[in-house]
């Protein structure tokens, strides 16, 4: 994958879930220090992810990049 630039800003691990809720229990589980979640994703969607992550005291300062490549016309 196209990672390289992730690394030279100083990212030494990456995880790559495709699943909401797998992803959420693997926030909760680890470090984190920076997200980049879809806003489509199977059984919780981004922006519900990103609610829960904003709720927790301990994640509310990581950065969080919604994305997605969905077309508005589709």
């Amino acid at each position: 994958k196209n990672y390289r630039s992730l690394f030279d800003l100083g990212v030494s691990t990456i995880s790559k879930y495709t699943d909401g809720e797998e992803t959420w229990q693997a926030i909760q589980d680890g470090p984190v220090d920076f997200i980049i979640i879809d806003w489509v994703m199977p059984s919780l969607s981004g922006v519900t992810l990103f609610n829960r992550i904003r709720q927790q005291t301990r994640l509310k300062t990581v950065p969080v990049l919604i994305m997605s490549n969905k077309l508005e016309n589709e």
